[in-house]
C-alpha cells in the first residue's frame, strides 16, 4: 500500500483555492435564480427538451408578456404529447395555461375579428383541457370569463377586482 504524504500545510492553500473556485461558480449559478423568467429561461437553454420548464416558463409570462407564453406553452404541449404516461391533471393545466395566454393577448384588442378570433382560440384551449380532465381547475370559470368578453359592446375594463378581470391561472 502506497501512502501519499501530504504536508498539512499545503492543505490550507489548497482548500482556499478550491472555496474561492466553488464561490465564483456558485455565485454566477444565482444569477439564473434572479426571477422565475431567468430561471427557466436557463433552464430551457442548458436541458433537453424539457416540457415543465416550457410551461412554468409560459405560465410566468402568460399576463405580462403573453406572446412569448403562447410559445412556451404550445412547445410544453407538443413536449407533453410526446409523453407517454402523462398526468392528466397536468396536461390539463397546460392547456388552461395557453388559454390563458391567448385570452390575455386578445385582451388589448379593439373589439373586431382579430379579437374574437382569439378569444375563440382560448375557449378551445379551455375546452381541450375539460376534454382532458373535466375538473381542471379554472378552465370552467375562464370560459364564462371568454364568453363574457366576447358578448361586451366595449374593451373589458382594467380594473382587477371587476368582472373581465384577467381570468384565473
Amino acid at each position: 500500500m502506497v501512502a501519499w504524504a501530504t504536508p498539512r500545510r499545503a492543505l490550507i492553500p489548497i482548500a482556499a483555492n478550491v472555496t474561492v473556485a466553488l464561490s465564483a461558480i456558485a455565485f454566477r449559478q444565482v444569477g439564473y435564480w434572479k426571477d422565475t423568467e431567468t430561471l427557466f429561461t436557463h433552464a430551457i437553454a442548458v436541458t433537453p427538451p424539457n416540457a415543465l420548464a416550457e410551461y412554468s416558463l409560459g405560465q410566468t409570462l402568460e399576463l405580462t408578456k403573453p406572446n412569448a407564453a403562447v410559445g412556451h406553452l404550445r412547445r410544453g404541449i407538443e413536449l407533453v404529447d410526446q409523453m407517454p404516461g402523462a398526468d392528466p391533471k397536468w396536461h390539463a393545466q397546460v392547456y388552461v395555461g395557453l388559454g390563458t395566454a391567448i385570452l390575455m393577448r386578445a385582451r388589448p384588442l379593439p373589439i373586431g375579428p382579430q379579437r374574437t378570433a382569439e378569444i375563440d382560440d382560448a375557449i378551445a384551449q379551455f375546452r381541450r383541457a375539460l376534454a382532458i380532465d373535466p375538473d381542471a381547475p379554472h378552465a370552467k370559470n375562464n370560459i364564462a370569463l371568454a364568453q363574457q368578453w366576447l358578448s361586451a359592446r366595449e374593451t373589458p375594463p382594467r380594473s382587477p377586482g371587476s368582472p373581465a378581470a384577467p381570468p384565473r391561472r
